[in-house]
């Protein structure tokens, strides 16, 4: 099974390691700076 960065992140915030402002924080600092875009509006969207 190969996850992708969303399964892993979800997972992150499933576990407490990170919160869902954080993980929207750092998906929005990816279509920022570093030219990766996710297709949802937030990982909240995804609990």
């Amino acid at each position: 099974m190969v996850l992708g960065t969303v399964d892993l992140t979800v997972q992150m915030i499933v576990e407490g390691l990170l919160s869902v402002q954080e993980a929207d924080a750092i998906k929005d600092d990816w279509a920022a700076n570093h030219r990766f875009r996710l297709k949802i509006a937030s990982f909240g969207d995804l609990l």
